[in-house]
């Protein structure tokens, strides 16, 4: 059953949750865009994390 807006506001925000809203966002404003080449080590860097959340 899918949590509602309440239960996702009470709980905080998984790194990988975090790591896919903002690459999502960054995709959005054509920050990121098709053909361009990145890896894991370059998202982890950016977003400030370990390679495991990014993948």
């Amino acid at each position: 059953m899918p949590l509602t807006a309440r239960q996702r506001a009470a709980r905080p925000e998984a790194q990988g949750e975090r790591i896919y809203r903002l690459l999502k966002q960054e995709i959005f404003d054509f920050l990121l865009l098709p053909g361009d080449r990145f890896s894991e080590n370059d998202i982890a860097a950016r977003m400030g994390a370990s390679r495991t959340p990014v993948r």
